[in-house]
């Protein structure tokens, strides 16, 4: 028997593995790992100039986070739909929609409780 919805959510199956990056994190010098602020053009330990290099490698890390989060979005979202019944149904996207701008703020755990008595409404079960 595969698990339920709530069981993987509870397990953290959809939970981003991507952390979420901190920008200073990445505004050290590459030198001598001294922080610098973001209008630092020099280090002021060891008077190395700032490279580009800790915001691209900051972008790259985000893209990557929000990756994450798009993916764990669509899984949760396919999963729960079809659980509850609504998957492939004329009213699959408003009953979503619904679900998801009440919920959401609230964890996807709500969303499903939402979307769970969505689907008692339209199916009628």
């Amino acid at each position: 028997m595969s698990k339920s919805v709530r069981e993987k959510l509870n397990e953290g199956y959809y939970d981003n593995k991507e952390k979420y990056p901190k920008m200073e994190n990445f505004n050290k010098c590459l030198e001598c790992d001294n922080k610098m602020g973001k209008e630092d053009l020099f280090c002021s330990k060891c008077g190395t100039k700032k490279d580009t290099a800790p915001k691209e490698a900051y972008d790259a890390q985000m893209k990557k986070y929000r990756d994450g989060e798009n993916e764990r979005y669509q899984k949760f979202k396919e999963d729960a739909l079809e659980e509850v019944g609504l998957k492939g149904h004329e009213t699959e996207s408003r009953a979503w929609s619904k679900a998801w701008d009440d919920g959401h703020s609230s964890g996807m755990s709500d969303v499903l409780s939402h979307l769970e008595e969505l689907s008692y409404v339209i199916l009628g079960y």
